[in-house]
């Protein structure tokens, strides 16, 4: 599911940067633990960032 879609079932309104940043990241794990096993070393390294990647910057 992309994130507009996420948007429409699921919208935000008025968050604070912390409930932000909280959606942000649930929606990085998500879409990073439904990869085949073959990106499991770039997963691992995603996660193992001190400061987690928005979804975009993960997938670039």
């Amino acid at each position: 599911m992309e994130t507009k879609e996420i948007d429409h079932y699921r919208p935000i309104k008025n968050p604070d940067t912390e409930e932000q940043n909280y959606i942000m990241k649930d929606r990085l794990y998500k879409f990073l633990m439904g990869l085949n096993l073959e990106y499991e070393t770039l997963v691992n390294q995603i996660l193992a960032q001190e400061i987690v990647p928005d979804i975009k910057e993960a997938i670039a």
